[in-house]
């Protein structure tokens, strides 16, 4: 048996399956949110543990246990505001200790 079937109960691969087939809009991301609310799934910092719940979820999907939504593609251009953003160095032309301490 999977590692993963200790935390996924036939209840919660059955909501899963449900949540996928019943909501066209549902994401991976969407869906890894909801499993990790369901199951109390949060790391020492409080923050859901998405990231391991997709890995497992996608394992789950990939043995036949699950179905997951189509992947859709993802554009970092986007995600990183779509520009490129210019940056400034200003540059010094000194012995470091001269500028002091760095923060």
């Amino acid at each position: 048996m999977e590692h993963w079937s200790r935390k996924y109960t036939k209840e919660v691969i059955r909501r899963i399956n449900a949540e996928v087939t019943s909501r066209r809009e549902m994401t991976r991301s969407k869906l890894s949110r909801k499993v990790c609310e369901w199951l109390q799934w949060k790391g020492i910092d409080g923050r859901l543990k998405e990231v391991s719940c997709r890995i497992e979820l996608l394992k789950m999907h990939r043995a036949g246990i699950i179905k997951l939504p189509e992947a859709r593609p993802v554009n970092f251009r986007k995600a990183a505001g779509g520009e490129k953003k210019e940056f400034y160095w200003a540059e010094r032309n000194c012995a470091l200790e001269d500028i002091g301490p760095v923060e």
